[in-house]
């Protein structure tokens, strides 16, 4: 007969397993939940690529060229070239060059008028950069001459719109994440010295980019490695910081109180501390909304030696050339 501690081991281990399985599961739905957003977002710009576009607002005398839209939360960015059309030649009114027009995700409202001409709305403003000028218009025209193209154009808007306000998704899509150097620009140097912020209670924090994610860790030089919370994890997730792929299982670890917990061991494949990267780092996820995200000093020291100057709050750390 199987005694009492077997039994509740036996339970806790099950309660593990499910619990580990609902998080992939939801890892499993979020991710598919982007590659459809992702999918929608490539299938917009195909069709400005494909088509000749036209505007109603503009001189006829002008086409649009290299039509692309990108999405930066929360504003989907269309940007293309006015040019002149073949056979025409510019008047003084004429406006040529490079413009953008920024459109909010939420409130803006996309209708096919009876011409087919595709119409974008918002109440308040949609703003339009027109060869360095700025402008706050009521509304924006596009016209593709071809009402199956209009049509598809419009449905696809109407469908991106959905899946971010529904996913809640918040990140970039067509953008590139710049970081402030670069590994080779990193090695260049000796000693690199990052700046730590004081917080209450003594607590220190640190900018770091998870995967390009700009986030502010605790600096704890008694944590085994990097920590981040359910919540941060589910953000990650949505907008595409974190797939499915990166988790590695679940894991024990004990908290400061003494008390056992679970949580999900992760591979972070980027983090960017101070200029300098580490890439391919193992992370836990602590089954917490609130936990604190840490990041351990064992981290840290896979880049070099490590020197705390409490009285000026900075962190060095020093690297073989």
């Amino acid at each position: 007969m199987k005694s009492l501690y077997e039994f509740k081991s036996n339970i806790q281990q099950k309660g593990r397993i499910i619990l580990l399985f609902a998080f992939n599961l939801f890892f499993i739905s979020i991710n598919a939940q982007n590659q459809e957003l992702k999918n929608s977002f490539e299938k917009i710009n195909s069709l400005f690529r494909e088509y000749r576009i036209t505007s109603m607002l503009s001189d006829y005398r002008v086409v649009f060229k290299n039509v692309k839209m990108t999405y930066k939360h929360p504003n989907m960015i269309i940007s293309y070239d006015t040019r002149l059309a073949p056979g025409y030649s510019a008047l003084p009114s004429t406006k040529l060059g490079k413009n953008s027009i920024t459109i909010p995700i939420r409130g803006t409202t996309f209708r096919l008028d009876y011409n087919q001409v595709q119409i974008f709305n918002h109440s308040d403003g949609i703003e339009i950069m027109e060869c360095g000028q700025k402008n706050l218009e009521g509304l924006w025209t596009i016209l593709t001459k071809d009402g199956i193209l209009s049509k598809k154009i419009y449905n696809e808007l109407c469908q991106f719109q959905n899946l971010v306000t529904s996913s809640g998704f918040m990140g970039n899509l067509g953008t590139t994440n710049s970081t402030s150097s670069s590994v080779n620009s990193a090695n260049k140097y000796n000693r690199k010295v990052i700046k730590l912020k004081r917080q209450a209670s003594n607590v220190y924090t640190i900018p770091c980019k998870v995967n390009g994610l700009s986030l502010n860790f605790i600096f704890d030089t008694g944590a085994s490695a990097i920590s981040i919370s359910k919540s941060e994890a589910i953000f990650m997730l949505k907008n595409g910081y974190l797939s499915v792929n990166d988790i590695i299982g679940n894991q024990q670890f004990q908290t400061a109180s003494g008390d056992i917990q679970v949580g999900t061991k992760i591979i972070i494949k980027k983090i960017e501390i101070g200029g300098l990267i580490l890439q391919n780092v193992e992370a836990s996820v602590v089954h917490n909304e609130n936990a604190p995200l840490l990041l351990g000093q064992s981290a840290l020291s896979k880049l070099g030696k490590i020197e705390i100057d409490y009285n000026n709050s900075t962190l060095t750390i020093i690297r073989d050339r």
